[in-house]
Formats: structure tokens, C-alpha cells, sequence
């Protein structure tokens, strides 16, 4: 895989940057709703980056075609988000479009928050252009309670000029990385960087492994379970990965590839603009799929959209959503938002199936599975981090701690 150079990848993003201003003003697109004003709420919690702006954007050009519709976009901290949403509820204020991690879906349906868009999407002829694990995300119960956004997935990014001082290749599976992540450790150098801090972001990274290894949720503490952890833990106490890990969270990750301070890392496409605008001069890197064990796994995330139940507009809500997903806006969309597309049709768009870097990516996204673990994903997840945490740290052998993590998990798969 040739890499983008430095100076191709910030000519490319200016001039995408001018075709997305075009893009979104050539957009003609006219509500379906009456000639009655109408004014939206969006919430959100995009408060910096591409996300951020891809909303302004989008709503701005939105607003254009349907002068009729005013947008009033509010962005609240993520840590806030969901208490901030339950009180607006609990007052009879909501807004009438929300982001939802896609995570998170079935929690806030169970908690009443969410309109049931089942009827709403069986009428819809744009529904089946979205990816099919995409919609999964948006489940609970059977019916479907948000309309999924831009997605990402994970893969694995890799140092070329650290690859080619260690004579070897990017490891496609676990076998391979094992045999690799000796040769690429050296002073100052680990071979592999992940996230493993006690937050989301671990669960989001080590699923994969899980599924790799022929493992799932409902049986963390068998065999697939012990196996992913296990070549974690491996690689740490064999000096092959740092024992920093268990405080990096992705970000961090990416400072220490940007840094050379690991010669592959595990990260998602948000981070593309970061590495591009913080990497030293002359920096080669590639992606590729995650090494794989039993199977090709990854994992689905970014956010859905819903529409809260008591909104006071759902039609134009509903009309907003549907626009948003027009492929030619959508592929706007998510450029701008260093995201990729949950359409069936923008996969195949040359600008991410002809291009090195992103083609990895979308083609992870037939591989890549939804955290979608019922009404108490959030507390599953935290069961699982403190397991990666115990085992990571020492305080307790790998079967140890996917045991107490299992107990905790199998009463919150009931529901």
C-alpha cells in the first residue's frame, strides 16, 4: 500500500474542503413539509473538529433550500449530554433531533426517550441504501429508534519506515503480529499502541479481539474471551506494548504513533487530520485491516439520529433526517466530518473505494459488528473495562478478571 504524502494529504483536504462549500450549496433539496414556519431544536455533542462543522454546514445549507425552516443547534458536553436530555424530558422540553452514540440506542429508547420510527422507516424508500450493521445499532425490542449517521470502525495503522528497518510486513493476523511485535520493539519503539484506559474508549477497542477470537458478550469468560485479553496482556509483559496503555485513550494512542513511540497503533478515521497536521515531516504510514484470529472482525461506532418522543415537530424532524441521508448531501456530510459513510451507495463512491487510505476503511465496515448489547450496554462495558484493567495491571489473572466481569454481565442480558 503506497502512502499519501504530507503535502498531497493538505492539498487534498483544502481542496475538499472547497468542493464540500459547493457541494452544500449546490444542493437544491426542498422539505416536505407545508410553507408554515417551523423551527427545529438539534442537539448534539459535536462541540470541535469535523463533526462540529459538518452539522453547522449541513444545517446551513439545509436552511437555505427551506427557508421556511429555522435550525436552532445546541451542543452540549458529551459527560452532560444524557442527564441534560432527561431533564429537558422530565420538563416537557424537548428538542426534535438528537445524536446518539449508536451505543447507546437502546438505553435511551428503554428510558422513554425516543420516538419509535419503525412506521416511519418501513415507508421510506432511502432506508434501504443504509448498511445493514449499521441499522442494527439502531434496534431495540424489534422496532428501530434512530436512523443511523456517519459510522467509523478501527484498523490497524502502521509506521512504514519502522516495518522496513525490522525487515518485516504488517502482520494480518495474530499469529503474525506475535512474530512481528519482537522485531519491531526496540528502545524508545513499541511495536503496537492501543487504548485500554477505564472508559468506552477500551471496550470500543478490544471488542474486535473478543470477536476475532470467536467470543461474544454473553460468554466473555470462555475461551474467545481469555484469548483476546490474553495477547494484550502478552504483548505488555513481553515489553512488546507499554504499560501505558491502561491510562491512553485513543488520542493519546495517536500522539504516540505520531511520536514514533509505537510502530502500529489501533485507531479509527477521525484521526487521518491529526496525524497529517502532527506527524514530523516525512512521516510514512499505512492502514490495514486488524490482524485477524478465527474471523475478520471490527467495530461499528459514531452516532444515530432520533427524534425524542414529545418532539413537537416529527415530520419536519423526520424530513431533516431524510435529507441528511441523501447520498450526494451525505457524502458532504461525512468528509466534513472525517467520518465514513453508513450508505450502501457512498461505499462504492470512488472517494473512498479508490483511495488507499479509506478503502481499508469502508471495507472493515463489512466486518465491523454494533455494540449493540441491550438497555445496559453502559454498565456491560464497564464490566468489561474493569476486567481489561485487572488483567492488564496484574491485580488478577486474565480468567480471573472475565469471571467477575461475566457474573456482573449475564443479569444485565436479561432485559
Amino acid at each position: 500500500m503506497t502512502n499519501v504524502s504530507r503535502r498531497t494529504v493538505l492539498k487534498l483536504v483544502g481542496a475538499t474542503a472547497a468542493a464540500t462549500m459547493a457541494g452544500w450549496s449546490s444542493q437544491d433539496a426542498r422539505a416536505s413539509t407545508t410553507g408554515t414556519a417551523v423551527t427545529l431544536n438539534c442537539w448534539d455533542y459535536w462541540t470541535a473538529g469535523g463533526t462540529k462543522k459538518s452539522a453547522d454546514e449541513a444545517y446551513a445549507a439545509y436552511m437555505k433550500a427551506n427557508p421556511q425552516v429555522t435550525i436552532k443547534r445546541r451542543t452540549i458536553a458529551f459527560d452532560q449530554y444524557k442527564r441534560t436530555l432527561l431533564q429537558a424530558a422530565s420538563a416537557g422540553q424537548v428538542p426534535d433531533v438528537i445524536a446518539v452514540d449508536n451505543s447507546d440506542v437502546s438505553s435511551f429508547a428503554a428510558l422513554g426517550l425516543l420516538s419509535d420510527l419503525t412506521g416511519r422507516l418501513a415507508a421510506w424508500s432511502g432506508a434501504g441504501d443504509i448498511l445493514d450493521n449499521a441499522w442494527k445499532t439502531a434496534v431495540w425490542q424489534g422496532k428501530r429508534w434512530a436512523v443511523p449517521d456517519a459510522v467509523n470502525c478501527l484498523v490497524l495503522w502502521y509506521n512504514k519506515k519502522a516495518l522496513r528497518d525490522a525487515g518485516t510486513v504488517v502482520p494480518t493476523t495474530w499469529d503474525e503480529l506475535r512474530s512481528v511485535a519482537p522485531k519491531l520493539t526496540k528502545k524508545n519503539q513499541f511495536a503496537l499502541a492501543v487504548s485500554a484506559v477505564q472508559s468506552e474508549e477500551s471496550t470500543y477497542q478490544w471488542l474486535p479481539w473478543l470477536w476475532q477470537a470467536g467470543g461474544d458478550v454473553p460468554t466473555l469468560d470462555g475461551e474467545g474471551g481469555k484469548a483476546a485479553l490474553q495477547i494484550w496482556k502478552d504483548l505488555i509483559d513481553r515489553g512488546h506494548m507499554s504499560r501505558g496503555v491502561v491510562s491512553w485513550g485513543q488520542q493519546d494512542v495517536m500522539n504516540q504513533f505520531a511520536n514514533g513511540q509505537a510502530a502500529m497503533m489501533v485507531n479509527g478515521p477521525w484521526q487521518i487530520p491529526d496525524l497529517t497536521a502532527t506527524a514530523p515531516k516525512g512521516f510514512e504510514w499505512g492502514v490495514a485491516p486488524l490482524p485477524k484470529n478465527e474471523q475478520e472482525a471490527s467495530v461499528i461506532g459514531a452516532e444515530d439520529l432520533a427524534i425524542p418522543a414529545r418532539s413537537s415537530n416529527p415530520d419536519a424532524a423526520f424530513d431533516l433526517i431524510k435529507w441528511l441521508k441523501q447520498p450526494a448531501v451525505a457524502k458532504q456530510y461525512v468528509i466534513t466530518g472525517n467520518q465514513l459513510p453508513s450508505s450502501k451507495t457512498l461505499v462504492d463512491d470512488p472517494y473512498w473505494a479508490d483511495d488507499v487510505v479509506r478503502s481499508v476503511f469502508v471495507k472493515e465496515l463489512t466486518v465491523a459488528r454494533p455494540r449493540a448489547y441491550g438497555e445496559h450496554y453502559l454498565d456491560i462495558s464497564k464490566a468489561i473495562q474493569l476486567a481489561i484493567q485487572r488483567a492488564l495491571t496484574g491485580q488478577a489473572s486474565v480468567a480471573d478478571s472475565l469471571a467477575q466481569a461475566a457474573r456482573a454481565i449475564k443479569p444485565l442480558l436479561r432485559s
